[in-house]
């Protein structure tokens, strides 16, 4: 199981790297062309801001997912380090949970505000992007967050488990 859960979150790690990259790419290139049109042709363009944000709001949701795999989401340890071993692996794998709960409650909500964006069919004021393809980044991201979650988990576990001596 665990040998599955490592190959597709590779992938899938693979996949937000790059597209965090292209995203990032694409933004910086979208604000320095709009920095150039106004402050050298004294003309703005209407869409630059807007498109900035919405690749800024995948990047981040996407970036979080990213994160989990790469253990770099900030956390005060401070008291989980004070705690010997088993008990500290034991908290690290309540606090995943605990997160993996909140992830889970963030999709739900998120597939909620993109269910009503789609029927009352919202769309951005300068791109006219359908809204619903803006607000399903949060969906994607913490979707991507769980998958990462419950690998952590289930490495966290079976660690827990053979250093306590349950593995045998």
């Amino acid at each position: 199981m665990l040998y599955f859960l490592d190959k597709i979150n590779s992938k899938i790690e693979k996949f937000e790297e790059y597209f965090i990259t292209y995203l990032l790419l694409i933004m910086s290139s979208v604000v320095f062309i709009q920095i150039i049109m106004r402050y050298v042709f004294n003309n703005s363009l209407s869409w630059s801001e807007e498109l900035a944000t919405y690749l800024m709001m995948w990047m981040t949701w996407i970036g979080a997912s990213y994160g989990v795999k790469q253990n770099m989401h900030l956390r005060v340890t401070i008291f989980i380090d004070m705690l010997n071993g088993k008990i500290r692996d034991c908290a690290y794998i309540f606090i995943d949970v605990i997160w993996m709960i909140f992830s889970i409650y963030m999709v739900v909500m998120g597939i909620r505000v993109v269910k009503m964006s789609y029927a009352g069919y919202r769309v951005s004021p300068a791109l006219q992007i359908p809204m619903y393809l803006i607000y399903s980044s949060v969906v994607v991201g913490c979707v991507l967050m769980c998958l990462s979650l419950i690998t952590s988990i289930h490495k966290r576990y079976f660690e827990y488990k053979s250093l306590s001596g349950g593995g045998k």
